[in-house]
Parts: C-alpha cells; structure tokens; sequence
C-alpha cells in the first residue's frame, strides 16, 4: 500500500479493508479482496434467485422483483441467465472486433 492511499484513506475516515474504502480510491490488498468478497456474495445471492427453465438457469426478477432485462451481457454475466436471448447477447459481447484499416 502506497503512503498517498493511505493518507487518503485515512483522512477520509475510513478503515482498509472495506468495501467503501475501495470505492472511495483505495486499493490496497485489503481493500480488494473486501470487494472481491462482496462482489462474489451479491452473485452468490442473486444466483440463487435463478430458475429452471428447460434445463437451463433463467433469471427472472431481482430483489425488489422487477423483471430482469434479457439479452444484455450484464444479465448473463451478473445474473447467470442462460436464456436464449442472454446466450447470444453474451456471444455477440465476445466477437471479435472488426480489423481495422490504417489509411
């Protein structure tokens, strides 16, 4: 952790290894693996909302139960939906770029 960081931090108020430290600039090891940790429970979380539908996981509202909106890469990505529409929004995200031509 670099001495600017920490002074930041510090002069803020905050404390390492939390999630609004991190938001708030630092990132120090502690202050990652806090939102990793965080990150990786909200998934975990929203995750288990996910249903069976034709064998395949379907997100389809979120904690506040508004519907989900399909065929995003964020919908795939953050929520786990492998519907159709999330597949190939997800595969299209991931298409190579078009080569382009210096003039």
């Amino acid at each position: 952790m670099n001495t600017y960081t920490n002074t930041m931090v510090k002069a803020a108020g905050l404390t390492h290894g939390k999630v609004s430290s991190y938001t708030s600039g630092c990132r120090c090891t502690e202050c990652r693996e806090a939102l990793r940790r965080y990150t990786a429970d909200l998934r975990a979380r929203r995750r288990a909302r996910r249903v069976i539908v034709k064998g395949r996981p379907f997100a389809a509202v979120d904690q506040n139960g508004n519907y989900l909106q399909h065929g995003t890469p964020s919908t795939y990505q953050n929520w786990g939906c492998r519907c159709f529409s999330c597949r190939v929004a997800k595969a299209a995200d991931h298409a190579p770029l078009p080569e382009r031509t210096l003039k």
